[in-house]
């Protein structure tokens, strides 16, 4: 199947809830400042994704494969070697976002665009991801991404992309030969349905991570994923 792009995905930020985060003193000059930057940013804004669907099979080497294309991560076998349709995909907060943050001067101020284009990549994840599971009635989807975990590292984003095709220069991602994509606020990864919730989080032990969703579980990979 030829990959879906969606070009304009609506970005509406949660101004209460950004401002708690980032802005939680009573400044009343920095919440000023930070909710014009919000504002320019949801109106600059044109969060991006791109997805397919494909289907996942083990091979006789134990090597999981997604549309012929291998992938050498033992977590994300194990994951999808039962599901058979997934949904690779690309999502990232737009090259008009971030040129808008490469333009402003203040250092506070590139710190908090750096906040909303984040916000803006989530909520093209969370977009996609919703319209995956009312499409296709899939229950609840899970996801990994390459570089999430030791076990799947960022090199394997290029066989990501082989599958993606022209959809990354589509939605105008580009992926450097140190396999960073730009704009620096994107996403790859594969959705997939999971009747038990699935967080690459619970097998991380990094700590102090800005980004985790799920705490540590340190019996989750023996109980699961024992090779």
């Amino acid at each position: 199947m030829e990959p879906v792009i969606f070009r304009e995905i609506p970005l509406h930020f949660d101004l209460d809830a950004l401002l708690s985060t980032w802005c939680p003193t009573n400044d009343g000059d920095d919440r000023e400042r930070f909710t014009e930057l919000a504002y320019e940013a949801q109106s600059t804004g044109c969060p991006k994704a791109a997805y397919c669907i494909a289907f996942a099979e083990t091979g006789e080497d134990g090597m999981i494969r997604v549309d012929g294309v291998s992938f050498q991560s033992h977590v994300l076998r194990v994951n999808l070697e039962k599901v058979g349709r997934v949904f690779p995909y690309l999502a990232t907060c737009g090259r008009e976002l971030d040129d808008w943050a490469k333009s402003l001067q203040d250092p506070m101020e590139k710190f908090w665009a750096e906040a909303l284009m984040e916000e803006a990549v989530k909520e093209a994840c969370r977009f996609l991801q919703e319209k995956l599971e009312h499409d296709f009635a899939t229950g609840t989807l899970a996801t990994m991404n390459p570089g999430s975990l030791e076990d799947w590292p960022m090199a394997e984003q290029k066989p990501l992309f082989q599958i993606l095709g022209d959809a990354a220069q589509t939605i105008g991602v580009e992926l450097s030969d140190s396999f960073l994509m730009l704009p620096v606020k994107s996403v790859s990864g594969i959705f997939f349905p999971s009747e038990e919730k699935f967080e690459s989080c619970e097998l991380c032990p990094r700590e102090r991570c800005p980004n985790r969703r799920s705490p540590y579980n340190a019996e989750l990979f023996g109980q699961k994923y024992r090779s």
